[in-house]
């Protein structure tokens, strides 16, 4: 890896699991893993999180230029070919999650004109979409059982959208300025909320609800299977989420 993406990683200072994704579904794989794979697959997710973010800070004028953007995604490219010949069927899936990533700019311009909570919902899986590449590579390795993927994918989903929407409301103020669309704006401009009303607002009440009923749906589905770090980082948003009703 060249020295400036080892120093972009480095100096990544969001939350812990975005740079160890693949690790948070450990406990869901079969016994004979090897922890070399799970530390590659935490890597390149790292990177392609990077990529997304890099791509949101040139979307929102912060940066310029795609360099950064190329190095990365061909740097995660790289790594994945390590474990997936060109002729693999996991590049199909690969390049599904490209284009529905690609299609989020057009669903940001859908809930602009015709807002829904099922537009907003498919806006919020795309945003994210390349969360999702962990998983697929775990199942494409024969790491992860076929029924137990399907119900990871679902319960991955739920999370999605609580933490987008949940993002939603904690970005209300600093998303005012942004082209991008925000759940929490969109709803408390319809309802004509002051601003500095917000977080005292029976809106406000009623959304973090949604969240928390997406984020129990999450836990639901992977009741049966067992303990793992994901299912512990749903209940860490879950107590963050309570925390916001402090605000």
């Amino acid at each position: 890896m060249s020295p400036e993406l080892v120093y972009v990683l480095s100096h990544d200072s969001s939350s812990p699991f975005y740079k160890s994704y693949a690790s948070l579904f450990k406990g869901f794989l079969l016994d004979s893993i090897d922890n070399q794979v799970i530390e590659d697959l935490d890597i390149i997710g790292h990177l392609l999180f990077q990529m997304m973010m890099h791509i949101d800070r040139i979307e929102d004028d912060q940066a310029k230029g795609m360099d950064m953007v190329i190095a990365l995604q061909t740097e995660a490219a790289k790594r994945l070919s390590y474990y997936f010949p060109i002729n693999h069927s996991f590049w199909m899936q690969y390049d599904r999650i490209a284009k529905e990533f690609a299609q989020r700019k057009r669903l940001d311009r859908l809930c602009h004109q015709r807002s829904s909570w099922v537009n907003y919902e498919t806006l919020a899986l795309s945003r994210s979409i390349y969360a999702e590449l962990g998983l697929i590579a775990l199942l494409e390795l024969g790491l992860l059982q076929n029924q137990r993927f399907n119900t990871l994918i679902k319960s991955h989903r739920q999370f999605v959208i609580a933490f987008q929407l949940y993002d939603d409301c904690a970005d209300f103020y600093e998303d005012q300025s942004k082209e991008q669309f925000n759940w929490a704006i969109h709803k408390a401009s319809a309802k004509g909320i002051p601003l500095d009303q917000f977080y005292r607002s029976t809106l406000f009440s009623a959304l973090i609800d949604t969240v928390v009923g997406h984020l129990n749906n999450a836990a639901e589905l992977i009741e049966e299977l067992p303990r793992s770090e994901y299912g512990l980082l749903i209940k860490k948003i879950r107590d963050s989420v309570d925390s916001l009703y402090q605000v």
